[in-house]
């Protein structure tokens, strides 16, 4: 998968590819001291025809087959790596005339991954939880499409609780397996069964592997929702290449190892590595919607990630809709809450702070109008930084929320600082800190 980054004599380099619509996504593998290209195996080709029936594919095509932009970005500064614009820019505008004033990033709950499939009757209680938090949504997982009442299928079910999320001022995103609309035929009539319910985004699972085709697939799906106004997730997906300055409904998509890959019921934690890694690799190439946060402390008990550190994931990962992982009441209930209640999704601007070390240590400093929030995640080795705060503009009552005693636990402090202000932070192994200045 790219990007893939290295970091040598002083430069860090990231090689990616932009603007990939109408060709096979590209990977890179390592054989030996080279980097070879590898592309999903696909029996046609290259070519452009109607795909095998087995795909259940019958689009229109473009009638061309157009090769993506391969990137290279080379830069002496990390703070420029990770500011880069060089992807998006290499992807055409919207289309003239076009109007996607109705995009709105947010912060939503789900279900999924703290309980699994979502019970019919339980969802008033989600759309409680995000109104207590003041998240603009929630997601109604996979789970949905099995409801069944007497003299009601799904889709009466599906728009009930949208419905009642309406009335509590939470807007509905709605998961959907690919493979009921893969056909061009289709697709129109399945997204605007969604659309009726009253949903205002989906989230598209279970992709087959990005040959022509499906690349084609994609691409025309990102029009039918756009033209229907739905935000768009991909998840299970293809690493994103930029299209979202053409289509700003794709407002994030999964092709990451996230969250759902800790999770004790599945045997699976995530390094403590990872975290502090993919900021400099996986989302260079666009926002990721890596589920983050997870605050329960049974499944924090083998990778010792701290609450601070989990906080940070929403502030260091950039997602426009932020699908927070965990049950609602480990949000309601902590010591973070009024935090949980004012963090952006998007940014103004970004910093990353000069302590940050690809693979080890991850500080970034993010500003949303005239806030700056701090996020800082620790890798595998103690350690103690120091962050200068000489980009505040004037001087500011701050909260810090430092690692507690316990990695669930946390020390809280309010502090009036200035530009002329160091913070100095002791982290354990998983540990992390925030600040909202």
């Amino acid at each position: 998968m790219m990007p893939v980054t290295f970091e040598a004599n002083g430069y860090y380099v990231s090689i990616s590819e932009a603007d990939c619509e109408s060709f096979s996504d590209m990977a890179l593998t390592r054989n030996g001291n080279m980097l070879c290209a590898d592309f999903p195996f696909a029996k046609k080709g290259w070519e452009i025809k109607p795909p095998a029936a087995k795909i259940q594919l019958d689009g229109t095509y473009h009638g061309k087959l157009v090769s993506p932009w391969r990137t290279t970005l080379v830069t002496s500064s990390i703070n420029e790596l990770i500011n880069s614009d060089l992807i998006t820019n290499l992807c055409p505008p919207p289309a003239e005339g076009s109007d996607f004033s109705w995009v709105k990033p947010g912060r939503s709950l789900w279900q999924w991954w703290s309980i699994g499939s979502p019970k019919f009757e339980d969802q008033k209680n989600w759309y409680d939880a995000a109104a207590k938090l003041k998240w603009e949504y929630y997601l109604v997982d996979d789970g949905w499409r099995y409801w069944k009442q007497p003299g009601k299928d799904q889709w009466a079910l599906l728009k009930e609780v949208i419905d009642y999320g309406k009335t509590v001022g939470v807007k509905s995103l709605v998961w959907v397996d690919s493979k009921e609309f893969r056909k061009a035929s289709e697709r129109k009539a399945y997204l605007e069964k969604v659309k009726a319910a009253g949903a205002d985004g989906i989230k598209i699972d279970f992709i087959p592997e990005a040959t022509v085709d499906i690349m084609q697939w994609y691409a025309e799906t990102q029009q039918e929702c756009a033209n229907l106004k739905l935000l768009l997730n991909f998840h299970g997906s293809v690493k994103p290449t930029g299209l979202r300055r053409t289509f700003p409904n794709d407002i994030s998509r999964e092709a990451i190892m996230g969250n759902e890959y800790h999770m004790t019921r599945y045997n699976r934690v995530m390094s403590l590595q990872h975290d502090v890694t993919i900021p400099f690799t996986r989302f260079l190439s666009g926002p990721g919607d890596f589920t983050p946060v997870i605050l329960n402390p049974k499944e924090l008990t083998t990778t010792k990630f701290s609450w601070p550190h989990e906080f940070a994931q929403a502030i260091v990962y950039l997602s426009p809709i932020t699908h927070f992982a965990d049950q609602y009441q480990f949000y309601l209930d902590n010591p973070m809450f009024d935090l949980f209640q004012q963090v952006p999704t998007t940014w103004d601007e970004t910093k990353v702070l000069s302590c940050t070390r690809m693979g080890d240590v991850v500080a970034f400093a993010r500003r949303k109008g005239d806030t700056w929030w701090i996020g800082v995640m620790n890798g595998a080795t103690e350690r103690e930084i120091k962050i200068p705060l000489d980009f505040l503009a004037k001087k500011k009552l701050a909260t810090l929320v430092y690692d507690g005693v316990t990695n669930t636990s946390v020390d809280r402090r309010e502090q009036t600082l200035s530009k002329k202000d160091v913070l100095t932070i002791k982290l354990l192994p998983g540990g992390g800190f925030i600040a909202k200045i």
